[in-house]
């Protein structure tokens, strides 16, 4: 592992502002997240990802350029789940992580109300702002991902091309009586 994938893991959250002034955090990509994006990029560009070449030799910037520009082209197609999905990164930046007290529930559910009416129908430079952010936190990791599954891929061809070995035929035995 590198010093800036290290640097990637244990970084904070970014902390964007959104048109409106408010501050969002945006999240570190989990599985469910992950199949929320797979979602946007099978429904919008399904056909394109047939084309993406994820070689030994692509850089986590090209990488991460591809990914941007499908996912941009993949939006009209996958409009509900990119609101899904956008909502699904972000959290206010002054949720009050461990609220104890009621009024601390009251603002972190306020927080939440606000944010959720500006993620319903989000302005268009908040939605690139937060699609833009996920892919340059998270394209090195995607870029790593997307080869493993490429190699389980190769793997997965290879034994399917290996022929079965005949079965052997159990020997029947005739008896015959006498």
């Amino acid at each position: 592992m590198t010093t800036s994938e290290i640097d990637l893991l244990t970084s904070e959250p970014q902390t964007l502002t959104l048109v409106s002034g408010t501050e969002v955090r945006v999240l570190r990509l989990k599985t469910r997240q992950l199949m929320k994006l797979m979602r946007i990029l099978t429904t919008g560009a399904g056909s394109a990802l047939a084309n993406v070449q994820l070689g030994d030799d692509s850089t986590p910037e090209q990488i991460t350029t591809q990914l941007l520009a499908m996912l941009a082209f993949s939006i009209p197609e996958a409009e509900d789940e990119t609101i899904d999905f956008i909502w699904s990164m972000v959290e206010p930046a002054k949720l009050i992580t461990d609220p104890k007290s009621k009024p601390e529930h009251e603002v972190n559910e306020g927080l939440m109300e606000n944010l959720r009416a500006e993620m319903t129908n989000p302005e268009l430079d908040d939605l690139m702002t937060v699609i833009e952010a996920v892919v340059t936190i998270e394209g090195p990791h995607l870029a790593s991902l997307g080869k493993r599954l490429g190699a389980l891929f190769t793997m997965a061809q290879k034994v399917s091309a290996v022929p079965a070995k005949p079965k052997r035929r159990a020997s029947t035995k005739s008896t015959s009586a006498a």
